[in-house]
């Protein structure tokens, strides 16, 4: 698997803060909560309006940035309740208001405790138990280029059980109507107390993607059922945790080769993922002390079908990948005085095969991640952080489904690799967090060396290339501010970023510097109106630019009105400033 190197670098980073500000009183508990993997936001400790969402929350934290209409945090998984979400983001957090939930969890170091490998970050959700009876909220949303989107979320509550319901469908086409795509979302969980100290947790989700063009049509399925089951020993944290997942996917490609199609080539994934984790949490003689240890295991059965057609002749392939995974993990938190020191690591066995047309094999590997950080809290409205950070990225599924297979030409279509091909990272981190009612200012700074890392490069002619580099280091800062005066609350936040690498076949290195910008002011205005922006800008070397046609601003203006205690009315426009890329989109929503 090929990885865009600035891209990682852009998105892997944690926000650290630094600021002073004398307005408002001190709160008993901070609004932001810095611990040793994750970043804990509390939007009941924070003076919000009534009507704000989760999406105005993350606002606060300068690493999530919307880079357009489409791209909303898109090397982060959304969870709800630590389970990945199935729905499109930018509908799911302007949806979920900030007063039903507990806290938001930015994770950017989540391989010890949440068991993902890489660089992409984990934003989990952590509702509020629901009353009893029913609510929910019917919306839609429709807008330029054809764009259509219903969604619907049902929340019921009883004494025993709290169910959640989510789904939605959105359907675009293309500004020159060449390509349709078409997304459906459902999330179902259902939270049932079995006793005092019994939970189970049952959910399923469904996310299917269908794209449509002239030539071609291809439909993505994937389906996940799960069932976590915890039991409390007792109420000074003792609780032990149970949990079986089991996913199925389809992922269909195809390339129509050239006009007269004589090289068409259609492929299919079919992927099965049987996944079981045991989690005990202990609390230690220390107060405030815990020990969290662990098992997850999974096994990926992966079945690719491959049917090619050189001239006259298909040619049909069939392979079979298997990958069994254990991890065993632990992490301890232990606090002296003012300052809370974490520790954990995780050691990951893989054993993974293929057997195909081509060839069979089989392979065994071992690798493992760890941190150790302190946070310092000298009041309710300070805290520091430093701590290092050891991971990598896996491309585990990817590389191994890489075949050399001879084709009627005499050429091979791929190149084959029984090699986990890993690149290291290791991460020094310096956070700092200042809280008050109507103030929150956050800074970070962040220093990165990576190995091993193949990036993507643009080339003099326009086109892209990749680029293998032996070394790779970085460094990043970032600053956000968020304050609130009456009717007014601002969001603004900066990231700096400073890149040094080496490819193999260069003498020097070579290094990029650029920034990300970000500004969200938001007014409460008479009669139950509110208005809305949100305005992004990236400097000349960052990635965002070589991705998507050198564009280098992105802004939102959105108009809302309440009717009553039910309606809302909303108008929006989004643009790029650039190729005129522009939709607008209005709304209608029904809360209940």
């Amino acid at each position: 698997m090929k990885h865009t190197y600035l891209r990682h670098l852009h998105t892997i980073g944690f926000s650290l803060f630094l600021f002073t500000a004398t307005h408002g009183q001190s709160l008993p508990t901070p609004a932001v909560e810095i611990q040793g993997d994750r970043t804990l936001i509390y939007p009941d400790r924070m003076d919000l309006p009534p009507e704000a969402t989760v999406w105005e929350v993350l606002q606060l934290y300068p690493t999530l940035l919307q880079e357009g209409f489409d791209q909303v945090l898109p090397n982060y998984q959304l969870r709800l309740d630590n389970i990945a979400l199935a729905g499109d983001p930018r509908l799911v957090l302007s949806q979920i208001k900030a007063a039903e939930v507990k806290n938001l969890q930015v994770c950017e170091n989540p391989g010890v405790a949440k068991g993902t490998t890489g660089t992409g970050g984990i934003i989990d959700i952590r509702l509020k138990a629901s009353g009893p009876g029913t609510s929910g909220q019917v919306e839609i949303q429709a807008g330029t280029d054809s764009y259509l989107a219903p969604a619907v979320k049902v929340h019921h509550g009883n004494r025993r059980n709290d169910l959640l319901v989510y789904s939605s469908h959105t359907s675009l086409k293309a500004t020159d109507g060449q390509l349709h795509t078409q997304k459906d979302f459902l999330h179902a969980q259902l939270h049932t107390r079995l006793s005092g100290q019994d939970e189970l947790s049952t959910v399923f989700t469904r996310q299917s993607k269908k794209d449509e063009n002239v030539e071609a049509s291809s439909q993505t399925d994937k389906y996940m059922l799960r069932l976590t089951y915890t039991h409390a020993f007792d109420d000074k944290g003792t609780s032990l945790m149970a949990l079986a997942n089991y996913q199925h996917s389809k992922t269909p490609e195809s390339d129509m080769g050239n006009t007269t199609q004589t090289n068409y080539r259609q492929t299919c994934t079919y992927t099965d993922l049987p996944f079981a984790s045991v989690e005990l949490n202990l609390p230690l003689f220390a107060k405030g002390s815990s020990l969290m240890v662990g098992w997850e295991g999974d096994f990926s059965s992966i079945n690719y079908d491959h049917e090619q057609i050189v001239g006259q002749e298909t040619l049909i392939r069939h392979s079979h990948y298997n990958v069994t995974n254990n991890d065993i993990y632990a992490q301890l938190i232990y606090p002296v005085g003012k300052v809370t020191f974490t520790v954990g690591g995780r050691l990951l066995f893989f054993h993974y095969g293929i057997d195909s047309d081509a060839h069979q094999w089989k392979n065994n590997d071992t690798h493992n991640m760890w941190q150790a950080s302190f946070t310092w809290h000298p009041n309710p409205s300070h805290q520091l952080q430093g701590g290092y950070y050891r991971k990598f990225i896996n491309p585990t599924y990817m590389i191994i489904s890489q075949e050399a297979w001879p084709d009627a030409t005499g050429s091979t279509w791929s190149v084959g690799n029984n090699n986990l091909t890993v690149t290291n990272v290791g991460q020094v981190k310096l956070a700092y967090s200042y809280t008050r009612p109507h103030c929150i200012v956050n800074a970070g700074l962040n220093y990165f060396d990576t190995s091993d890392i193949i990036k993507k490069e643009l080339r003099e002619d326009g086109l892209t290339t990749w680029v293998n580099a032996d070394q790779a280091d970085a460094w990043q800062a970032d600053l956000s501010l968020f304050y609130r005066f009456r009717t007014l609350s601002l969001t603004a936040g900066a990231s700096f970023y400073s890149i040094n690498y080496q490819a193999d076949d260069a003498v020097r290195k070579t290094r990029i510097n650029y920034a990300a910008f970000r500004l969200t002011p938001l007014l409460s205005l008479p009669w139950r109106f509110r208005a809305e922006g949100q305005f992004v800008f990236f400097t000349s070397q960052a990635p965002i630019r070589t991705d998507n046609g050198n564009t280098c601003t992105y802004g939102e203006l959105r108009l809302s009105k309440e009717i009553g205690s039910h309606l809302l009315f909303s108008a929006e426009w989004h643009d790029m400033f650039q190729s005129c890329r522009s939709a607008a989109l209005g709304t209608v929503s029904y809360r209940f």
